[in-house]
C-alpha cells in the first residue's frame, strides 16, 4: 500500500484511518486517513461520521470505477 507523506507528519499527535470497502466488505479500495496536531483529537462521534462517509464512497462512489483487477467485476448498477 502506498504511503502519502504530509508536511505536518512530524507534528501529528492523532490519526484516524478508515477503510473504504466494496462488495460487502470483501475488497478495500481505499482509506481515509486524517491527521491532527492535537493529542486525542478524534472522538467516537468522529469515527462514526468518517465511517459513514467511507460507506457512502464504497456503496456509490466506486461503482463507476469497477475494474476486474479489484475484484469488482460483479458490481453492476442493478445492485443498487
Amino acid at each position: 500500500m502506498a504511503t502519502i507523506a504530509c508536511e505536518l507528519h512530524h507534528r501529528t499527535q492523532s490519526e484516524i484511518v478508515v477503510p473504504v470497502w466494496v462488495n460487502d466488505k470483501s475488497v478495500i479500495v481505499g482509506v481515509l486517513d486524517v491527521d491532527s496536531d492535537i493529542k486525542a483529537a478524534f472522538t467516537d462521534e468522529d469515527r462514526d461520521g468518517l465511517e459513514a462517509v467511507c460507506k457512502l464512497l464504497g456503496d456509490h462512489g466506486f461503482k463507476a470505477a469497477s475494474k476486474p483487477h479489484l475484484g469488482l467485476e460483479n458490481t453492476t448498477d442493478e445492485d443498487e
